[in-house]
Formats: structure tokens, sequence, C-alpha cells
């Protein structure tokens, strides 16, 4: 069993995954990326991906 991510950990992911979709990769991309490298669930990496979207949308 994985211990839960703190609130620090989850904006360094959702940080990293922005940084992704600026470079211009695409959606599934990065949710296979994020799901590899922090080893958590595919949903979880999409929602993750999915703040990352939201939070570049807000700075534009």
């Amino acid at each position: 069993m994985y211990k839960r991510a703190t609130k620090q950990e989850t904006e360094l992911r959702v940080a990293h995954a922005a940084e992704l979709v600026a470079e211009g990769q695409a959606y599934s991309s990065i949710t296979s990326l994020v799901a590899a490298k922090y080893r958590i669930s595919r949903r979880r990496a999409r929602q993750i991906t999915s703040n990352a979207y939201l939070l570049l949308k807000d700075d534009i």
C-alpha cells in the first residue's frame, strides 16, 4: 500500500505535468509519463494532467 501524496508533492506533480503540456505533449502521453514516473494509477495521473491544463488556462 502506498502512502498518500502530500499537498506539496501533488503541486510538484501538477507543475511537472504543466511543463509537459507547455512542451506540446499529448494528453494521453502526459498521463502515461506521470503515472510511470510517480508510480501512481492512471486515474490519478489523469486528474493531475487535468489540473495541469487548468493551471495553464488560469495563467493565460
